[in-house]
Order: structure tokens, then C-alpha cells, then sequence
């Protein structure tokens, strides 16, 4: 019985559980900081030629073209609605400390689970 929340499977459902109660809080949230600029108001996210638009643009400063292509079939499911993009960056955040936590065992480094599970608390 020891072992057994040490599976894969089960500190994987823990650290997601754990993480979706950390970040609850947040899915209620607005829009905050740069949120407008990068998103609701970028020219390349809105219109629906964007994903050509930045696969191949040759200007501007910043060249995201995963990040926007992520913000262009986000606009297209939630429009302004904050939600949707606050539940989206959560189950990341979710993932990624799964993530951490599989290579850190796979690696034998001791805590391993504690260092998954702390990820998304320090972000």
C-alpha cells in the first residue's frame, strides 16, 4: 500500500487535483496586465487569416508563432471571455508539473513528487 500512491497514475491525479485547487481562484478572474495587447487586441490573434499572417510574418519585434497560433484557436473558442483562457493556462500549468515531477522520478532525485508538486505554487 505504501507504493501505491507512488504510481504514475496516482501522483499524476494528485498533483493535477492539487493544482486545480491551487489556481480555482483564478479561473473567476479578468483579463489582467498585457492581456488586452497581446490577445484580445493583437492584430495577428483576431482575424481569421491570422495563422497565415504569423507563420510567415517578417516583422515586429517578438516571433511566437506556437504562442499565437495557441491565442488564435482560443479567440475563435472564447472571444473576450476570460474563462476560457484561465481554465486553458491552468490545465497547462497541471501538465507541466506532471511533467516535472515523471523526469525527476525517472532521474531518481529524491522529493521528486514534492518538486512537481510545488511547480505550479511557485508560479
Amino acid at each position: 500500500m505504501k507504493n501505491e500512491w507512488r504510481s504514475p497514475a496516482a501522483g499524476a491525479i494528485l498533483i493535477i487535483l492539487l493544482t486545480l485547487v491551487v489556481y480555482l481562484p483564478a479561473i473567476r478572474g479578468s483579463f489582467v496586465v498585457d492581456d488586452y495587447m497581446l490577445i484580445i487586441d493583437n492584430p495577428m490573434v483576431r482575424p481569421i487569416e491570422g495563422i497565415h499572417g504569423f507563420s510567415v510574418a517578417t516583422t515586429g519585434d517578438n516571433y511566437y508563432p506556437l504562442t499565437w497560433s495557441v491565442w488564435w484557436l482560443e479567440w475563435r473558442l472564447w472571444g473576450k471571455n476570460p474563462m476560457g483562457y484561465h481554465v486553458a493556462n491552468i490545465l497547462l500549468h497541471a501538465a507541466n508539473a506532471v511533467l516535472v515531477w515523471l523526469i525527476l522520478r525517472e532521474l531518481k532525485i529524491p522529493g521528486a513528487w514534492g518538486g512537481g508538486w510545488c511547480l505550479p505554487c511557485t508560479q
